[in-house]
């Protein structure tokens, strides 16, 4: 095979081309990490073309899981069912759901391999009012991360099979409203992690990330980079302006600062990825 090789969405059909004479066991690695080398990747039978996913370094089994989850869970970001008019009453229907949010974050994550780390509290009040001014035009019902926890795993290996797990979790079916893979297409700043939305049995939406020892630990080290951006588009909001030529330089910098960090946690994890990091090990 060369490097124009389909990957086949029938296991039998891909096995069967793996056992071709021609076949390099390799081809598929080099499809991943060559910088050219993937031009015709392509998922045959749902018609999906993967190469750009490949080329973001994951594994082809964990662009199949993703592939499968993308195409049941919406990547709309919902909104709460119910109306609410105030700090007040968004905060108290959150800390409901989030009562029952913690514990099932626990056991996902034991049942996983992953470390669970569910918020110590709601998102505060000024934060969602940055949100409310910012984004959401003071709609509450915009805003789904008042409650939140994620599960931190060591390598893609595990956090793929944690989701391939929690896509046939029985306490899960029709309660993930939304699924989004930073993996396969990092936010601006080059964050990576798996977004996902959980209805919980209040109505309540509530936010679940599944997240890189690596990425956990980069973003801890960005927080402060981060957190001054936010103040300094927040404030230019408030006063309805343009930022000042000393503003936009520094937002550009904090912007740069950031890519830079996440840019060298992301190349840690393809390492790890891609040299056989065994699960037992990780």
């Amino acid at each position: 095979m060369d490097q124009r090789l389909y990957v086949i969405a029938k296991p039998a059909v891909f096995a069967k081309a793996r056992r071709s004479p021609k076949h390099n066991p390799n081809t598929t690695r080099r499809l991943v990490v060559r910088k050219d080398g993937v031009t015709q990747a392509y998922w045959v039978g749902v018609g999906e073309h993967v190469a750009d996913k490949l080329k973001r370094g994951l594994r082809v089994w964990q662009v199949a899981i993703s592939l499968r989850a993308s195409r049941i869970i919406p990547s709309e970001t919902p909104r709460q069912p119910v109306p609410l008019q105030t700090m007040e009453a968004a905060r108290e229907y959150a800390g409901e759901a989030h009562r029952e949010l913690v514990p099932l974050t626990e056991r996902l994550a034991k049942a996983t391999g992953g470390k669970a780390e569910p918020r110590e509290s709601l998102k505060s009040e000024e934060r969602i009012q940055r949100k409310l001014d910012m984004e959401y035009q003071g709609d509450f019902t915009r805003v789904v991360d008042i409650s939140g926890s994620r599960i931190i795993y060591k390598t893609l290996n595990k956090l793929y099979k944690g989701l391939a797990y929690m896509l046939e979790a029985p306490e899960l079916q029709g309660r993930i409203v939304r699924f989004k893979d930073r993996f396969a297409h990092p936010a601006p700043s080059g964050y990576r992690d798996i977004l996902m939305n959980l209805k919980m049995s209040n109505g309540a939406i509530v936010e679940m990330r599944l997240e890189i020892e690596a990425f956990n630990k980069a973003a801890k080290e960005e927080h402060n980079y981060y957190k001054e951006s936010e103040m300094l588009l927040y404030q230019l909001e408030i006063e309805h302006r343009a930022p000042t030529f000393d503003e936009a330089k520094r937002l550009r910098w904090l912007s740069a600062k950031a890519k830079e960090i996440y840019a060298e946690a992301w190349k840690d994890v393809i390492i790890r990825n891609y040299k056989g990091v065994q699960d037992a090990d990780s």
